[in-house]
């Protein structure tokens, strides 16, 4: 009876530690990802023009016709293995609310950018 315990204790173990280690989650495969927030600023035919806070312009194209300017784009991104953001691009996209009102001011002219007004 001893001999049937120790080997199911054995075999429950080795179940289990195989179970854990093949479970967990690698680090390096998430390191070149990373989360932003943009505001649509544009929409053309098939692509969604967007600003991140820093100022910069991005693109992404999507089929939907759900988009609108003053939407927010929740989005993961890749470095894409290097340090510059030029070469960053889209992974993931999904709405994530909308802005009425006051944008910000333009860099060059100091107007204010009005997005919607319902």
């Amino acid at each position: 009876m001893k001999k049937i315990i120790i080997t199911l204790l054995i075999f429950i173990i080795t179940i289990t530690s195989t179970t854990i280690t093949s479970n967990s989650i690698d680090k390096k495969e998430f390191e070149h990802y990373y989360a932003q927030t943009y505001v649509v600023t544009e929409i053309t035919k098939d692509e969604v023009i967007c600003v991140d806070f820093n100022g910069y312009e991005w693109s992404f194209t999507d089929n939907e016709e759900d988009w609108l300017v003053g939407d927010f784009v929740s989005a993961i991104m890749s470095d894409n293995g290097t340090k510059i953001i030029y070469d960053d691009y889209f992974v993931s996209v999904r709405y994530s609310g909308w802005l009425d009102g006051l944008w910000g001011y333009d860099s060059k002219t100091g107007d204010p950018i009005i997005v919607f007004e319902w």
